[in-house]
């Protein structure tokens, strides 16, 4: 994605995550609006760093009980895969409602 010229200076720092908090419509619809860019909200990338720890560690908890079930009933846990989104303020979570897109899929093997 480009920065426009006219978005302000902190979004074009490294340490800086830009998320897209409003889409453009689809090709064939209309949205009356003044601006014409996507609103851009920027988060520090060590707090999405935290979050991206916080949901590993929440997936592996998961997924250490799981392992303890399959295990037992004689099967092995091969391969999983977690959708996530980031929330409209950028923050990950679980996807937990229908017809929501994931931003982000996680797959995990075991090797």
């Amino acid at each position: 994605m480009s920065i426009p010229s006219d978005t302000p200076r902190y979004t074009r720092d490294p340490a800086t995550v830009l998320f897209i908090t409003r889409a453009r419509p689809s090709p064939g619809e209309v949205e009356l609006h003044l601006a014409g860019a996507e609103d851009l909200l920027g988060r520090s990338l060590a707090h999405v760093q935290e979050d991206w720890r916080v949901i590993t560690k929440q997936v592996f908890d998961m997924l250490s009980a799981t392992n303890e079930t399959t295990t037992k009933a004689g099967y092995t846990l091969d391969e999983v895969s977690v959708s996530l989104g980031f929330s409209a303020k950028g923050k990950l979570a679980f996807i937990a409602e229908a017809g929501v897109q994931a931003s982000v899929t996680v797959k995990f093997k075991h090797p």
